[in-house]
């Protein structure tokens, strides 16, 4: 009815405006001492309504794109559900370890399907991913890089490069590795999650990041974290997923023996892609701030329990 009803409005506004002209034109040829007067309300009504016939179609037209991209949404959001759904029937349900024994609230169990599916579907490119972002041919230390997308001129994502070496064959470097990505110092509104494929070699977690910014604003984030190691002959590859409410962050990491066996070398990839809506260039900047310090402390806690975790000889990073 509602539909029918916007199809009969258009004929009847432009009847009332035919008939207001010839109401108007008959009047003038009646008063020709007014003709001039009449013409000009004849011009200003015909006036208006161009104006509401060009407002009608700006508002049809924002319309028709808001449904547009509320489609695509749908259909993004169905096909998420769906994958979600096909990953969930296969990986064991999330139960939460902590001492509270909750059974992890259904949104989560949604994101760290996501997540894990993520993981599992890019393994097959983490060799792409390492080689093209120049850990090969790059020497020990680390590096940081901003890559910005050409068309907008908004940062796409924040890169982080680190290359080292461990003075110990490759089984006890990537034990220490791995034991260092359970992130044991994030304990605020921390929840790990068990019941996962592949316990051994896969962490699921969650906590609460709070951090008092330059400008005296205090930023309370919630991340959640999947992480997945892969145990190939003569390397280990581990691959990690942050979501928070405003920033994607991918991590890749790959440890190989060395040629002369003297060590193991690590090449570690971190991507950070925020997600910023309408803020200011100085709001924004102060985000980036803010993620870069989380990574490099990250970074350095994860390196601290490395050291701590490997035998009493000295580590080359």
């Amino acid at each position: 009815m509602h539909h029918e009803l916007d199809q009969l409005r258009g004929p009847n506004d432009e009847l009332s405006l035919k008939l207001n002209t010839i109401k108007l034109a008959k009047e003038a040829r009646r008063n020709p001492s007014q003709q001039s007067s009449i013409w000009k309300e004849i011009a200003l009504v015909q006036r208006d309504e161009r104006l509401r016939s060009e407002t009608e179609k700006r508002r049809l037209t924002a319309t028709a794109k808001a449904q547009t991209t509320y489609i695509k949404d749908l259909r993004r959001l169905l096909h998420l559900h769906e994958n979600s759904a096909a990953l969930e029937s296969t990986v064991p349900r999330f139960v939460i370890t902590d001492t509270t024994h909750h059974r992890l609230e259904t949104p989560d169990v949604s994101m760290f399907s996501t997540l894990l599916q993520k993981i599992c579907a890019s393994f097959a490119g983490i060799d792409d991913i390492l080689t093209g972002c120049g850990l090969s041919d790059m020497p020990m230390g680390v590096t940081s890089s901003m890559h910005w997308c050409d068309d907008t001129g908004e940062l796409k994502y924040h890169q982080s490069l680190q290359k080292f070496t461990l003075p110990f064959d490759l089984d006890t470097a990537q034990k220490s590795c791995w034991e260092s990505f359970n992130f044991q110092h994030h304990q605020r509104d921390r929840k790990d999650y068990d019941g996962v494929e592949d316990s051994d070699n896969t962490v699921a977690l969650k906590y609460r990041v709070i951090r008092t910014l330059a400008s005296g604003t205090t930023v309370s984030v919630m991340q959640r974290l999947v992480g997945r190691r892969f145990i190939e002959q003569n390397r280990v590859v581990g691959e990690g997923a942050f979501r928070g409410m405003h920033s994607t962050q991918t991590g890749w990491s790959c440890l190989r023996p060395m040629p002369d066996g003297s060590g193991t070398v690590g090449e570690v990839c971190v991507r950070q892609n925020p997600v910023l809506f309408n803020a200011s260039p100085s709001a924004a900047r102060e985000f980036y701030r803010f993620l870069q310090a989380s990574l490099d402390e990250d970074k350095h806690e994860t390196l601290t329990v490395i050291h701590k975790s490997l035998p009493e000889r000295s580590v080359a990073l």
